[in-house]
Formats: C-alpha cells, structure tokens, sequence
C-alpha cells in the first residue's frame, strides 16, 4: 500500500515537472509558435524565444532566452546561444586568420626593426643593414644602424653596443644603405623593407 501511494506521488510529480517545466518532453508543443500558452506555476524568466514556453537558460551574450529543448546546446557551450556560437567561432576563424598573417609579418620582417632603423639611419645620417641576427634559438631577419663613431645601433631595445658585443648576436648582413638610399627606396616602395 505505501508502495503504490509513494508510486502514485512521483508519477503526479513527474507528470506536474513534465506539464509545466518541460513541455517540450511531455509532447504538448503549440500548433503556432507564437502562440502564449498559460502554465499553471507562475514563471520568474521570460518565455523560450524559439517556442513561447517557459524558458531555463539565458545567453550570457545576446541574452535571448530558451527553454530546456531549445537551450540544451547551451550547457555544452557554457550559456551561449546556437546562434552566438557561430557568430563567435566566425569571429574566431577571421581573429585567426589575422593572427596568423601578423605572425608570419613578424616572422619575416622582425616586427618594427626594419622602419625603426630606417627612421634612424635617415635621421642621423648614419648606415642602414639588412640582414640577419640569432636570437632565441633561431635565426630572425633583422635591421640596425652602424654609427659614424663605430657603435650599432640596435631597434628593438633601442640601445648602442659596441661591435663585440653585437658579435654575440651572429650578424649576417645582406644588403647595406645609405641614409639617401634609404629615404629614396622608402618613397619608391612605400614600406619600410625590407627590399
């Protein structure tokens, strides 16, 4: 006896979670969408955008909310929206592709050396070299200035060192310019180098 009547309180449990938390579950969609249906617990969250019953999840971006049905993609993504989602992971691809292009930018030109040392050489009319350098176990393209008075001018920190220590770095130097050569190249070509 106190089987069946424990039995009969969670079937009505049940059946009241099924009709008025998830409608969706106990079959009882609306024949048009838009149609608000009256549910018998008095609701907190506004209505599922997608069906108009009850809605349980929120989207932390756009906000738009969804029921149980409509927002079960909303748990394995951490509270966003189907259609954020793909907005993001477009974002993402794009934000990728960027990245990618800045990096191999940096890879091949060494980031602002090449327009750093080029301000430089015109500026104090000193020697401008393209080439390379070995740092961080690699070998990176690289620019910087060798003074009148035999110093390197180095672009990234920004520092003189004096040809021993600039050694250190196992400079190999392509091409060298002239501070003239410099400002005439960098009208031609419109970029910095390297050329």
């Amino acid at each position: 006896m106190i089987l069946q009547i424990g039995n009969a309180m969670l079937t009505m449990m049940l059946a009241k979670f099924m009709l008025n938390d998830m409608p969706h579950a106990a079959g009882i969609v609306p024949d048009n969408p838009n149609e608000k249906r009256v549910h018998r617990v008095e609701r907190t969250t506004p209505p599922c955008e997608v069906c108009g019953f009850g809605a349980a999840y929120q989207c932390k971006y756009c906000g738009k909310w969804l029921c149980e049905a409509h927002g079960s993609y909303m748990i394995r993504t951490g509270g966003v929206c189907p259609s954020c989602s793909r907005k993001w992971e477009e974002g993402a691809q794009v934000l990728r592709g960027q990245i990618k292009k800045a990096i191999s930018y940096q890879e091949i030109t060494g980031g602002t050396c090449y327009e750093d040392a080029g301000r430089y050489a015109i500026k104090e009319d000193d020697i401008l070299v393209h080439g390379s350098i070995f740092t961080l176990n690699k070998r990176l393209k690289h620019a910087w200035v060798e003074t009148d008075t035999g110093y390197i001018w180095e672009p990234q920190s920004k520092q003189y060192m004096t040809k021993e220590i600039w050694e250190k770095y196992q400079p190999i130097e392509d091409v060298r310019y002239t501070a003239e050569e410099v400002s005439i190249l960098v009208l031609k070509e419109d970029h910095w180098g390297p050329w």
